[in-house]
């Protein structure tokens, strides 16, 4: 995630690249370390969500947060249903029960992010999130190989018995699955929800909450660990007087700024 986070400050500060989102790139890599299908059914709901962006925008009136929340939905849908054929074509491999529903707004925010990026550097773009992909792939896996026997206090994730990289690289897995307890049908729904009250909220006190995602993030941890509310209090306070200290003695904004926060953030939950 640190280095993720890292590449995609430096290419926004360097070439202005936007790498499909801050987090896209460093999620997809963790996600696809832990489950090899990930990259199949995260370009599916990609490219659908790309379709149907461009279909809105040649033939409705419709644009900017409109089109956002629609290739939302659009790879929302289409990630769970590719999840739920592959799991159902694979059902030793992938377990679309253990599925997180939180991770399927990501192929949407990819594709808006890409609509958005100028036709002449696409291409460019699409390579360096290629390249970059490849790159924390490998990182991931190294770093396993290296700190896989260090004790940390972070629940090592991807060294879970489920994770599909502990088996490949045959290192050996620390515990067994975090147990699901709010089902995923609860999740999804709860996302939804969330998104709707979180757009009801801005139109009519044009207020941002935060963030889409932050809300029904907050609340799904909170159910896995009582004490993740107190954590993130402290954490975006400390962030918060960091990243300010850091914007005025710099002349960094926009999404470096943004990606600094969140490498802060990382760092702080680590700790």
């Amino acid at each position: 995630m640190i280095v993720g986070l890292t590449l995609g400050a430096l290419a926004a500060q360097i070439k202005g690249y936007r790498l499909g989102g801050v987090m896209v790139l460093p999620i997809l890599a963790v996600y696809t370390l832990r489950e090899f299908f990930t990259p199949v059914i995260f370009l599916s709901g990609t490219v659908v969500a790309w379709i149907s962006l461009w279909v809105l925008q040649e033939y409705t009136l419709n644009y900017g947060r409109q089109l956002f929340l629609s290739a939302i939905i659009v790879g929302v849908v289409t990630t769970i249903m590719t999840g739920y054929m592959f799991s159902e074509a694979f059902p030793n491999q992938l377990s679309f029960e253990n599925s997180e529903a939180i991770a399927t707004i990501f192929p949407g925010i990819t594709a808006f992010n890409l609509m958005r990026v100028n036709p002449e550097t696409r291409r460019a773009e699409l390579l360096v999130m290629g390249c970059g992909y490849l790159a924390l792939i490998a990182i991931g896996g190294l770093l396993l190989l290296a700190l896989a026997g260090l004790a940390i206090p972070t629940p090592p994730l991807l060294t879970l018995s489920a994770s599909d990289i502990t088996t490949w690289i045959e290192i050996k897995s620390h515990a067994s699955a975090y147990p699901a307890v709010i089902p995923g049908w609860v999740s999804l729904i709860l996302l939804l929800v969330t998104v709707v009250i979180y757009e009801g909220f801005q139109r009519r006190y044009d207020h941002r909450l935060v963030g889409i995602i932050i809300i029904p993030t907050l609340c799904f941890f909170s159910v896995q660990s009582t004490s993740t509310v107190i954590i993130y209090a402290i954490g975006a306070t400390a962030v918060f007087y960091v990243v300010s200290y850091i914007q005025q003695m710099t002349l960094f904004y926009g999404r470096v700024l943004l990606t600094i926060s969140i490498l802060l953030g990382t760092i702080f939950s680590l700790m």
